[in-house]
């Protein structure tokens, strides 16, 4: 047997077995330097946790009350923002009107004709609202609208719902 014969052939053998030594040994060492890095957060004594749980801003918007079928403004807090937009304006009455189905969603407001006129859009599900209790819906985009238009400065707000014209 002829040493060099031996080794040629096996040469691709003991190649993989190095190349599979350096890689569990890199792997190896790399698990080890993740185990290390990890560091336990307390999120009790955190500061910044603490500072963005309790910074809320008081909002104030109108609502309409189905009970005494007036439209009545409140006030509630939201997460603290930069700029407060229509949108969370919009949620507000939303969640204070428990006549509007769950599933209606604020989808987008516009801005048109040199900031005249805002179109709120909410998505199809109010549509059920409108086809079985018109004054509940008038009271709700009645309110929409006063909010709206005294807090933006908006001379004129029209409620639509995703996949109706504009009239």
């Amino acid at each position: 047997m002829d040493i060099k014969k031996i080794l040629a052939g096996s040469k691709f053998v003991i190649f993989m077995l190095i190349l599979a030594v350096i890689v569990g040994i890199l792997s190896y060492r790399d698990s080890k330097v993740d185990i290390k890095t990890i560091k336990k957060v307390d999120v009790k004594t955190s500061a910044d946790q603490e500072d963005i749980q309790t910074k809320m801003e008081q909002i104030s918007f109108y609502f309409y009350n189905p009970a005494t079928n007036v439209i009545e403004q409140t006030t509630n807090g939201i997460e603290s923002k930069r700029t407060i937009v229509e949108g969370d304006y919009v949620e507000q009455i939303i969640l204070k009107s428990p006549f509007v189905p769950k599933e209606v969603k604020f989808l987008s407001a516009y801005r048109i004709e040199n900031g005249k006129k805002e179109i709120i859009i909410f998505n199809s599900d109010l549509r059920s609202l409108k086809a079985t209790n018109e004054t509940l819906y008038n009271g709700f985009v009645e309110s929409i609208k006063r909010t709206i238009s005294e807090k933006f400065n908006i001379q004129e707000v029209v409620v639509q719902i995703d996949g109706d014209s504009i009239l």
